[in-house]
This record gives C-alpha cells, sequence and structure tokens, in this order.
C-alpha cells in the first residue's frame, strides 16, 4: 500500500483539524485491528497466523514492485520467522 501526500493531506485536514481527535490511524483499517485485537485478545491470538501470513502476502507482492530488493531481510520478515519457530518449538 502506498500513500500520496494528497491523501494524507486530507485525512490531516479533515480529520485532526475539523474533527480535533487526538490520534488517527492511516489506513483506518489498521486502528479498527488494533482496537478488534485489543477487545478480543484471545481470539486475535488465534487469528495471528493467518493473518500474518495475508500481511506477508502483501509485503511479497510489495516487493515484486521493486528491483533488486527480493533477497533482503526486512524486519517484518524477521519477526515472522521469529513467531513461527517459536510455535513450531511448541
Amino acid at each position: 500500500m502506498t500513500f500520496e501526500i494528497t491523501s494524507i493531506e486530507k485525512i490531516f485536514l479533515t480529520r485532526v483539524l475539523r474533527d480535533k481527535v487526538l490520534e488517527i490511524s492511516i489506513p483506518l483499517y489498521r486502528g479498527w485491528l488494533c482496537k478488534f485485537a485489543g477487545t478480543f485478545p484471545k481470539l486475535s491470538k488465534k487469528m495471528f497466523k493467518s493473518m500474518a501470513k495475508a500481511g506477508m502476502n502483501n509485503i511479497a507482492r510489495e516487493k515484486k514492485k521493486r528491483v533488486g530488493f527480493e533477497n533482503a531481510m526486512t524486519p517484518d520478515k524477521w519477526i515472522y520467522e521469529q513467531e513461527l519457530s517459536k510455535k513450531k518449538k511448541v
């Protein structure tokens, strides 16, 4: 997912300045996802693997658009591999 300055500017002008909210999440669904995970921690723990896999697929799709970064170790990939190795040990 990429953001253009005009979309961020629009969100800032409408949500922050007009509505005077103290906190916003861009994109909006990430904020909803965090609230859901905080409200239902057991359910979100069970859903972690499928959500992490979907996220990694999205990241892989974005990386395919780039040239020369196919084998780079990124923080998100490292964290995902660490979580998978913990689950395999248990």
